[in-house]
């Protein structure tokens, strides 16, 4: 049943093919003349037709009790900054904020943690189980052109950069014996 609805859903696709909304002149085709903040980036997919979970930014601990409230707990705060690129790094998600108190303190302890830094606020999403986090990254690369990066998301890159560098390190030592 399920290969025949996907079937279906493929004809009322062919049928009705999605248009993109056209570029206007002057506007950029793709972000990543710069770094896109997270916010920014899940905006620009959910215009463009790509599904995103529900979302809302905060500039306050008010703010954030009232978008906690409005999306629905439990929820995951995170840090909207562009000098925090690895936010679980610097403390700056907070994952399974169940009520308006938890979220006011998570909030704090955001701001807290990106002290000295460009704090922009925070962006809340729903807690959604289950699910897998993914990295996307857009950029134009001098030599190679456009280049789209896309994997698993939240600390699994940073794991995977460093198994890497202390796969790199090992073949380096071995190679100098």
């Amino acid at each position: 049943m399920a290969v025949l609805a996907h079937m279906a859903g493929y004809e009322e696709y062919k049928a009705h093919p999605r248009t993109w909304k056209a570029i206007q002149s002057g506007e950029k085709s793709l972000p990543g003349e710069s770094i896109l903040l997270e916010p920014d980036a899940m905006h620009w997919l959910h215009e463009n037709g790509l599904p995103t979970p529900e979302f809302g930014r905060a500039a306050t601990a008010d703010e954030a009790v009232k978008v906690c409230g409005e999306i629905g707990y439990p929820v995951v705060m995170k840090v909207i900054s562009p000098d925090i690129i690895h936010k679980s790094e610097w403390g700056g998600v907070k994952l399974n904020i169940s009520d308006d108190e938890t979220a006011r303190q998570s909030f704090q302890c955001i701001r807290e943690a990106a002290s000295g830094k460009d704090f922009r606020g925070v962006v809340i999403y729903p807690m959604i189980h289950p699910a897998q986090e993914v990295l996307l990254g857009i950029s134009n690369d001098p030599q190679f052109g456009p280049v789209v990066l896309f994997g698993l998301g939240a600390s699994i890159p940073k794991c995977w950069a460093i198994s890497r560098c202390a796969w790199h390190r090992s073949i380096l030592l071995r190679l100098r014996k």
